[in-house]
């Protein structure tokens, strides 16, 4: 057969398809064909195409058709159609189990794969009808593989399947444990270590997250946080150790053990979640030791050429480079505890450092596998007993998925970013860049995926209106309030959410000036975190609500005092009255700050230094407040706080006033700065650097941004004065009159002139926000 192809027809019909048998006149099937294709009109013939086929193909059989089915019509949990798929699935090994004269290992591949078919179906929350089925599954397979030694591989796997129906969906822990415990003593043991080594890590990782899930309800259901290992917390422990131990005896000297890697992550992000941070740091230290001899080994087993591989030069791609065949993952975790941990004790410095690790690991595309499914190869060159390592198959162990790992990493980053002075502050920059990756991302995916991506959403939000009342950017965190109540309702989050949206609205009260309202919504925030809606309590957010409280009412007892002393003199008798309530009333203030101030010591360095804020305040020396601005102002420089640093350096100058005043200048500059960078915009094109006149400001009035007094505020004393009205403008407000005092005291009457001037306007920007007209 052939088919000529000439150059006249401009617009050929293509090809037919070829057919690979074809029958003589005799009807004798002939092996082979070739078809040639000759084409005398163009400049270059192409040679001929032959083409082979076989003359019979084999039959599958039924029962390893029906086998192989659920491997193809298996759709991902993501998918819409992936009940029916399991559905049509379970069918196709139903009816293999129908087959007669069936083998035994293909009919307890059969009963397993039903068991597995059944506890996906009941992980995706349809229907609790396939819980018998599983059960009997379980049950039949079981059974098969006892009875055939030759099919011993599937005991340890059936038994884990048990295990996890029954902790999962029967809530029957106990007996989860002890059967995986008992497992475990026997896959262990001398007499049958033929046993594959990823099923052995396997069963050990299955203990440790029923074991891990035991303690999670232990904590939830405690009443208070115990900030320490309790009993079901120090099994997990123990059950981590013995993984660990079990991969530290099967490694041979000089080869790297990434089940150790895996084992000292787990370790700490168990201590993580649980609180036990006293106990993270050297967690912490001994897995960034066991990385770094992990690297070295790697390095110096390993030829150049294949630590590193690179993509071809032609190719548009990114050049990716593989250091070593630790997955991804893994080095993700280890970068976020550790940035997480060095935020919580407050060292901003170590933070930062690995935070840029994370984004540039991050940047290269390690995070592979869209599933979140790692292979884990610790095997390579090991043996156990007779058994070669290139038998035993990898260990796939179910992460984190890269969807919701770098949505983490923003939210992580925006955490970690403490500092909301300047024009565009890191923490928004994150924030803001987290929301619009879930924005691109689209609509969620699985269950678990979907509850996960919508709490890390919910995060977002809540840090973006944190920098927006910090930077007194009300409209904003208002609007970024009302929508984050209304996504909490619409994802059915909001009683898990409720103490933290109560307590934003105190904060957002407090720095409008509403004290009344603050106050009120201070102590609900207190109680309903206290109470722990939604499962959990949140110890933290009722410590800072009680904190806020305590501050609401110190700036309201001293507002009375001020107003008692400005009374006439016929009221003496009814001021000496209120004087007295007064000290009542400060003496109770004082013993409860006192409480507060104690719950903030283990809450971290941002509340210790809270507490240390509260201590000075309702110190009844001037020395000992004194000593404790300092201790919080260490604290909050060590974390880059500089919104918290303004408040501690204004505290500080109020008792330099009088005896340096120098020092309180410097003290008072400082502060008037970081409070009206509190509220600095980026600057217009139009703008220049130098800040000549005719800024806009943030709500778009007219500012000043110099005069005549700033000029000469740098001439003496080296100390500029602040006149812009972005910001924190309160704060700016009390720097200012405290400068009028100090120039007054100074003889300098026309520098406490212009100060005073440039306090009128703040006043009236204060006054219009209190209005809500938008000024300021």
């Amino acid at each position: 057969m052939s088919i000529r192809v000439t150059s006249d027809d401009l617009n050929p019909r293509p090809t037919k398809r070829l057919r690979h048998d074809s029958f003589d006149a005799s009807g004798s099937c002939s092996a082979t064909k070739t078809l040639e294709i000759p084409t005398p009109s163009s400049p270059i013939s192409p040679p001929s195409l032959q083409m082979t086929t076989p003359t019979t193909l084999r039959r599958i059989p039924a029962d390893t058709l029906l086998l192989s089915l659920p491997t193809f019509l298996i759709h991902p949990s993501t998918h819409p159609m992936h009940l029916q798929s399991l559905a049509l699935a379970r069918h196709a090994l139903r009816r293999c189990l129908a087959l007669s004269s069936l083998e035994p290992i293909k009919e307890c591949r059969a009963w397993t794969g039903i068991a597995e078919l059944g506890m996906m179906w009941l992980d995706t929350g349809a229907s609790c009808l396939a819980l018998g089925e599983v059960e009997q599954a379980l049950t039949k397979a079981l059974t098969i593989s006892q009875r055939h030694p030759t099919l011993r591989l599937y005991t340890p796997h059936l038994t884990v399947l048990s295990a996890r129906l029954a902790h999962r969906h029967q809530k029957n822990s106990k007996f989860a444990i002890s059967s995986l415990r008992r497992l475990l003593a026997t896959i262990t043991s001398k007499s049958t270590h033929l046993i594959p080594l990823h099923v052995i890590f396997g069963v050990h990782l299955e203990l440790i997250h029923c074991l891990a899930c035991v303690a999670e309800e232990e904590a939830a259901t405690s009443s208070t946080l115990s900030m320490g290992v309790g009993s079901a917390m120090g099994k997990c422990l123990v059950a981590i150790q013995a993984m660990r131990n079990a991969a530290e005896g099967l490694e041979p000297v000089g080869q790297p053990n990434i089940v150790v890697l895996l084992s000292t992550v787990i370790k700490l992000q168990l201590l993580v979640r649980h609180g036990v941070w006293a106990s993270v740091g050297d967690a912490l230290v001994e897995a960034e030791t066991a990385f770094e001899a992990f690297d070295s080994t790697v390095r110096s087993t390993s030829s150049p050429s294949a630590n590193v591989q690179q993509l071809a030069p032609t190719s548009n791609e990114i050049v990716v480079p593989t250091i070593n065949p630790v997955p991804g993952t893994l080095r993700t975790h280890l970068l976020m505890l550790s940035v997480l941990f060095h935020t919580y004790a407050g060292d901003a410095q170590a933070a930062s450092t690995r935070l840029k690790s994370l984004h540039e690991l991050l940047d290269t595309g390690i995070l592979e596998s869209p599933s979140g499914i790692a292979q884990v190869d610790p095997l390579e060159g090991w043996s156990q007993g007779i058994i070669e390592a290139s038998w035993t198959p990898p260990l796939r162990i179910r992460t984190t998925p890269p969807r919701v790992l770098h949505s983490l990493a923003f939210l992580l980053s925006a955490v970690a970013k403490r500092d909301a002075v300047g024009r565009a502050p890191k923490k928004g920059v994150f924030a803001r860049a987290g929301l619009e990756l879930r924005e691109l991302a689209g609509p969620f995916g699985g269950t678990g995926d979907g509850i996960r991506l919508a709490r890390i959403k919910a995060d977002l939000m809540c840090e973006l209106i944190s920098i927006s009342i910090m930077r007194s950017d009300f409209p904003l965190s208002q609007s970024t309030l009302d929508t984050l109540t209304s996504y909490l309702r619409t994802h059915a989050l909001f009683d898990m959410y409720a103490a933290r949206v109560t307590l934003f609205h105190a904060q957002l009260a407090h720095a409008r000036g509403e004290t009344e309202r603050a106050r009120r919504c201070y102590s609900v925030a207190a109680f309903v975190a206290g109470e722990g809606r939604g499962g959990e309590m949140d110890e933290w957010v009722k410590c800072a609500a009680r904190a806020g409280e305590v501050w609401v009412r110190i700036g309201q007892l001293r507002q009375s005092s001020d107003v008692s002393r400005e009374g006439e003199w016929e009221e003496l008798r009814g001021g000496l009255d209120e004087e007295k309530d007064g000290k009542s009333e400060m003496d109770e203030l004082r013993k409860e700050g006192e409480k507060v101030a104690k719950e903030c010591e283990g809450r971290g360095a941002a509340l210790r230094a809270v507490g240390q804020l509260l201590k000075a305040c309702l110190a009844e020396e001037i020395l000992k407040g004194k000593q404790h601005l300092r201790r919080a102002l260490d604290l909050a420089t060590s974390a880059q706080d500089n919104h918290l640093r303004a408040l501690i350096l204004a505290l500080s100058a109020s008792h330099y006033l009088h005896t340096a005043r120098e020092h309180a200048l410097t003290m008072l500059g400082t502060c008037g700065q970081l409070a009206a960078g509190l509220g600095a915009v980026p600057r217009d094109k139009g703008v220049s650097r130098s800040g000549s006149r005719g800024a806009t400001g943030e709500r778009g009035e007219r500012v000043e941004v110099r005069d005549k007094l700033g000029e000469k505020g740098k001439e003496k004393g080296g100390v500029s004065v602040s006149v812009s009205v972005s910001g924190n403008v309160p704060l700016s407000l009390w720097v200012g009159e405290r400068m009028v005092d100090l120039w007054r005291l100074e003889g300098d009457v026309g520098k406490a002139e212009g100060q005073e001037k440039i306090n009128e306007r703040m006043r009236g920007v204060i006054e219009a926000r209190r209005r809500g007209t938008g000024l300021g």
